[in-house]
């Protein structure tokens, strides 16, 4: 599991949430720092004399020492591993989870303003756009567990490998103590058919195929409710 962290001035909420994670489900975790080399050195060039030294190579060590002291105040899990890495944050998660053969991917949902959101969207877009594996976004605050999960299908066959990952990946945080979980269906109604001579409303037709889909998942103790 890879997460980026986005800021080393206070702790990162998306941090926590990734911690736990690990725990639960027992994965190692490979926390992200992607280093702005050229903003942090123009805020420090006045009170440090680097001398000889590599700049860059300094900078990135002070963060990940940063970095380290965050996660050891926040967890004593050991499969753990930190790095600042050069780059934009979308390519260097990305490559991140490449790297380590990450099997998600977790990121914040900050945003950097108004007009970065407009033109350029925000990381976590351009990460979910760049990542080889699935993307968790976390809103904070994250509630454990949550009341109820959302899962949405196309009936498609991908649909079916995303669909039975999310149940998984319930399951593998809350094992019995699951929230419950919901199936959306959304059928456009430009194709959808007319209600039938018996009354019944467009919007029924995709049901038999919705709860078809879901009778041929793993089975659960608690169903997983069509909508």
């Amino acid at each position: 599991m890879v997460v980026g962290v986005a800021t080393l001035r206070e702790p990162d909420p998306v941090l926590a949430a990734a911690l736990a994670l690990a725990a639960r489900t027992g994965a190692a975790l490979h926390v992200v720092h992607a280093l702005q080399v050229e903003r942090y050195l123009l805020a420090r060039y006045r009170e440090t004399d680097y001398g000889s030294c590599d700049p860059v190579r300094t900078c990135a060590g002070e963060l990940q020492a940063r970095l380290e002291q965050q996660v050891c105040g926040l967890t004593r899990h050991g499969r753990v591993f930190c790095e600042a890495v050069r780059g934009d944050p979308d390519r260097v998660l990305a490559s991140a989870a490449e790297r380590v053969d990450a099997d998600l991917v977790v990121v914040g949902s900050t945003r950097r303003g108004p007009l970065a959101r407009t033109l350029l969207g925000t990381t976590a877009q351009h990460v979910l756009h760049r990542s080889v594996c699935p993307v968790l976004i976390v809103y904070p605050p994250l509630r454990a567990p949550p009341a109820r999960v959302l899962l949405t299908t196309d009936l498609s066959e991908l649909s079916e490998v995303v669909h039975d990952a999310g149940v998984e990946l319930v399951d593998a945080l809350w094992g019995g103590a699951a929230p419950g979980l919901r199936s959306l269906l959304v059928a456009p109604r430009d194709h959808a058919p007319p209600p039938s001579a018996h009354g019944g409303h467009a919007e029924d037709a995709p049901a038999p195929s919705l709860r078809r889909f879901l009778r041929e998942r793993r089975p659960r103790p608690v169903p997983v409710e069509p909508r």
